[in-house]
């Protein structure tokens, strides 16, 4: 049994409120995959093939991903 590489991703978040009397303004950046780490797949397990025990392919093109946004509370 052959076992691939750890599945690894890093998400965050900064948020700031701001306040204004009884009102409020959030502004926040989301962050996925963060560290832009690419998803492996497992490697071969066919005994006798040319790429018996090589990673091949990658299962997720994951790239990071920035969302910024803002609402307004009253």
């Amino acid at each position: 049994m052959l076992t691939g590489p750890a599945y690894v991703n890093v998400d965050a978040s900064i948020v700031k409120i701001l306040r204004f009397g009884q009102r409020r303004l959030e502004v926040r950046a989301d962050m996925f995959n963060a560290l832009n780490i690419p998803h492996y797949a497992n490697p071969n397990g066919t005994l006798g093939n040319g790429n018996f025990g090589r990673i091949t392919e990658i299962i997720a093109q994951t790239e990071r991903l920035i969302r910024f946004g803002g609402r307004f509370l009253f």
